[in-house]
């Protein structure tokens, strides 16, 4: 079996609104994007260790960089969640230049421009199931040209390399179920229904 760079996935930071009138942040869900993107990567192979820095503290980052001196680290990020995510790539880059650093999520295209800074190496941009295993088993055997990667974006000489869009999943039943395994389930409370969130065969 081939031997692939251990993985870390975020999800990032949500600032939490005050929750009112029956209203609650998205802290109350296990973060569904990671989950299944944990799946995924297990199925094939790959270490992954999940972190929801809604609930884990971002100390816990610098413990498994501590444990994996080489490594891919993905963050899920949104337009209100990115600017706390670059900041700890940020902090990331200068503890280490050994640790690959993946953004993934819809917004990432209006971000573009972070990556010339040096800080990120690369957006993942649409379904990341495929192009994330695609990018960690090319990074695993020091492959240097991503071109061939559809649904990638990353600087090359200080020009924006964008590939080809990557076909959308067309039947979620493709995929392995959410790795909701990752998570301690019991800290997704609802405040609304007090009820946790599961999924069932």
């Amino acid at each position: 079996m081939p031997q692939y760079f251990p993985v870390l996935l975020i999800h990032s930071f949500f600032p939490q609104p005050q929750i009112t009138n029956g209203h609650f942040s998205q802290a109350s869900h296990p973060p569904l994007g990671i989950a299944y993107l944990s799946a995924y990567l297990k199925h094939k192979g790959v270490e992954v260790h999940c972190l929801d820095l809604n609930k884990d503290a971002e100390a816990q980052v610098f413990d498994w960089m501590a444990k994996h001196p080489v490594g891919v680290i993905g963050m899920s990020v949104n337009a209100a969640t990115f600017q706390n995510a670059y900041q700890l790539a940020k902090t990331i880059r200068l503890k280490s230049l050994l640790h690959r650093i993946v953004f993934g999520g819809l917004a990432t295209p209006i971000f573009y421009e972070y990556l010339s800074r040096g800080n990120v190496d690369f957006f993942v941009v649409g379904d990341g199931e495929e192009t994330l295993f695609e990018l960690v088993a090319g990074l695993s055997v020091g492959k240097q040209d991503f071109t061939d990667i559809p649904g990638l974006a990353f600087s090359k000489e200080g020009q924006l390399m964008v590939t080809p869009s990557r076909i959308f999943c067309q039947s979620l039943d493709e995929l392995p179920f959410p790795d909701r395994d990752a998570f301690d389930l019991k800290r997704y409370v609802s405040f609304v229904s007090n009820q946790a969130y599961v999924t069932t065969s």
